[in-house]
């Protein structure tokens, strides 16, 4: 065959057909015609690429959950527990320290709790001594009622405690009684080796630090503010022997013209005086009982037969009031002797304005005095020394310090003076939250 235009064909290359293979693409102007592929190529060619994409969705998919979970888990166990649940003056409580503190303050409370039913028990089971343990029994139910508001809502009180430690932590500092390193190394020693210690903190899941920060502080913190104010006492301490008419703070016209005529008298008519006007003469006698329709004889008995109980424990206790007895003033501590005055210090048991007056008056001077339980007309008769016994001096010491950290107290847990938020823990977690949250 002779070449043409159209035959590109080298002349020793053998033919397609010749090396078995398929038609090559014919020629026409330059432009090669591809050859139409099986049908079997574009299906599975087709098959792959959907294959590639549902991988790619698989994968991406995946990536997204895991992204998801880390993300979740990065909330949960990083971000969450790190939110401040509150701030006291911008020093955060951690919501993981919150929950967890939440269980230790209800571990505590269920021991009180406990501890205060079974004290009652054992004085409700003492029926010789009833009457005797009548006010200690009252103090206890008191304080059981106390316990048991707090179960009810352990969230608000639990906040309200931390947030509490921090505001004396704070003041501490600026007084200088902050807790030291090894006064809190100490505490937590002493705690630790309290029975049930060890199983309250793997009960509750609390850390040493939860402890550290919110329970030991406020205990160290309180006998260093307490320390701070007790000031001196003296080895030596003024006494006055005193006498007092008592009259109802309406009367006080009435006061001023006793207090006229024992001044003229130089006291001669106190004691007869105090008799006839001074309302400390025991209060109001029992009323006698009354006789209602449909009464039987058995309750009318047992209504007279109380009557008289009241009558008689009146007429006893009246015996030993003032007014029936001169006037005389005594110390409560010391035992009752009839018609004689005791020696009054800074220590008795007083109403504060009438010891301060005593303390501070000369023999024979006479004033007038009002208090919570109206006026008193007063007269020293005889002032000493006291030396303080070293348990006398300690309690005056304790006494100061107590009152001392009363007070401080009361300023550093004030309102308006920390900036607190949220505010109100109660607000924040109302009675119906569940502990733990």
């Amino acid at each position: 065959m002779s070449k043409n235009a159209t035959d590109l064909t080298p002349p020793s290359a053998p033919s397609a057909r010749a090396r078995g293979l398929s038609d090559p693409p014919v020629v026409a102007g330059r432009r090669a015609i591809p050859a139409r592929r099986p049908a079997t190529s574009v299906r599975l060619a087709r098959e792959a690429q959907q294959q590639r994409l549902w991988y790619f969705g698989l994968f991406g998919v995946i990536g997204l959950s895991v992204l998801a979970l880390l993300g979740g888990a990065l909330w949960q166990y990083v971000i969450y527990p790190a939110q401040p649940v509150a701030t006291v003056n911008n020093q955060a409580i951690r919501t993981d320290t919150f929950n967890r503190y939440q269980k230790f303050q209800q571990a505590l409370l269920n021991n009180q709790s406990n501890q205060l039913l079974q004290e009652q028990a054992q004085l409700q089971a003492n029926t010789k001594n009833a009457a005797a343990n009548t006010q200690i029994l009252q103090q206890l139910q008191q304080q059981q009622q106390t316990v048991s508001g707090n179960l009810q809502n352990v969230p608000a009180y639990t906040l309200s405690q931390m947030e509490q430690a921090l505001e004396l932590q704070q003041a501490a500092g600026k007084t200088g009684t902050q807790a030291t390193p090894a006064q809190l190394d100490a505490q937590m020693t002493t705690l630790k080796k309290q029975a049930g210690y060890n199983s309250l903190i793997s009960s509750t899941g609390v850390q040493d630090a939860d402890v550290r920060t919110y329970f030991a502080t406020p205990a160290v913190v309180q006998q260093n503010v307490t320390k701070h104010y007790q000031g001196t006492v003296l080895a030596t301490q003024p006494q006055a022997k005193a006498r007092h008419i008592l009259v109802a703070a309406k009367d006080k016209a009435l006061a001023d013209n006793l207090a006229t005529a024992i001044k003229s008298n130089n006291g001669a008519t106190f004691g007869a005086l105090a008799q006839r006007y001074s309302i400390d003469n025991g209060g109001v006698a029992p009323t006698p009982p009354t006789t209602t329709k449909g009464q039987t004889a058995q309750q009318k008995q047992q209504a007279l037969t109380q009557y008289k109980q009241q009558l008689a424990q009146y007429k006893q206790g009246q015996k030993q009031t003032s007014a029936f007895n001169g006037g005389w003033l005594r110390d409560p501590s010391q035992p009752f002797v009839a018609n004689q005055p005791s020696w009054l210090t800074s220590q008795t048991q007083f109403v504060p304005e009438v010891l301060n007056a005593i303390l501070a008056m000369k023999p024979n001077e006479v004033r007038v005095v009002k208090s919570q339980y109206g006026y008193h007309v007063i007269q020293v008769t005889a002032r000493g020394a006291h030396t303080l016994s070293k348990t006398e001096r300690n309690t005056l010491l304790q006494q100061n310090g107590q009152k001392g950290y009363q007070t401080w107290f009361q300023t550093a847990t004030d309102p308006a003076k920390n900036k607190i938020s949220p505010s109100n823990p109660y607000a924040q977690f109302p009675a119906a939250t569940p502990a733990g949250q």
